[in-house]
């Protein structure tokens, strides 16, 4: 078995887990997920182990979303291969969001940093204080809370105050091991100030207190000053993806500030 596609299996069930859809099916290898339109990436087909040729699975998905209602969208790791996105593009599918997965073995010299509160549990107050901060409309800000409130593996909810007021916000999820860090963002008051820098170390802190050896993450991979500011922490690219949408669809959908969906 290939052992890079190997490790983005593994990266992509921690994925699955960590940021969970509210329908989910199974088909022939690939899981289509939907979750009220918010983030593409809970509302995309995702490949694990493929095991038939893509256009029977593309027919499936096709008719799953149209029975939902929404645009076929699919999320292209190097696990799909090369024929489905062939394919896609010459039935019209636009390519979306190019996006860099990365990762980093946890050294022991991370910690909270004492500015920055850690919560175990979803809170309405996080939430709204999130949605805030990234201009959620309400429909989107509900759809977020959604998916923070099914997920089921050990989370961390960071927040980084001034004065009381949070400016800068953070989410852990941890699985058997690895980190998946999501929802990095701060707020325009809070830039230039090592907000992010101070979140993301704090959940790396977090996660190594109980037993994490890898954080990861993706990010746009035209995001410069957010992949300049892993590159701080040790983050290595391992591997990319795009998604591709039937036309039609948004041509965007809710991004979280720095980590991509």
């Amino acid at each position: 078995m290939d052992g890079r596609l190997e490790t983005v299996r593994a990266l992509e069930q921690c994925m699955l887990n960590a940021w969970p859809s509210t329908r989910a099916v199974h088909c022939d290898g690939w899981v289509f997920r939907s979750a009220n339109g918010y983030t593409r990436r809970a509302n995309s087909a995702h490949a694990l182990t493929p095991s038939r040729d893509f256009p029977s699975v593309f027919a499936k998905a096709r008719n799953f979303y149209a029975a939902l209602g929404q645009p076929a969208t699919f999320r292209l790791t190097p696990l799909a291969g090369a024929g489905a996105d062939a394919l896609l593009h010459r039935l019209g599918f636009a390519c979306a969001d190019p996006t860099i997965v990365m990762s980093t073995r946890i050294s022991g010299d991370m910690s909270i940093d004492q500015t920055v509160t850690i919560a175990t549990h979803y809170s309405e107050g996080w939430g709204s204080a999130y949605a805030a901060a990234r201009g959620l409309s309400p429909a989107e800000a509900e759809a977020h809370a959604i998916i923070l409130r099914t997920i089921a593996l050990p989370t961390a909810y960071a927040t980084w105050h001034v004065d009381g007021v949070p400016l800068a916000f953070g989410l852990g999820v941890l699985d058997y091991g690895r980190l998946g860090l999501f929802d990095i963002a701060t707020t325009a008051r809070a830039r230039r100030q090592g907000a992010a820098r101070k979140v993301v170390s704090s959940l790396i802190g977090w996660g190594h207190m109980r037993g994490a050896h890898t954080a990861w993450l993706s990010v746009i991979a035209d995001n410069v000053p957010a992949i300049a500011l892993y590159g701080h922490f040790g983050f290595g690219e391992r591997y990319r993806y795009h998604y591709r949408a039937e036309p039609g669809a948004p041509s965007a959908l809710p991004q979280p500030a720095f980590a991509a969906g």
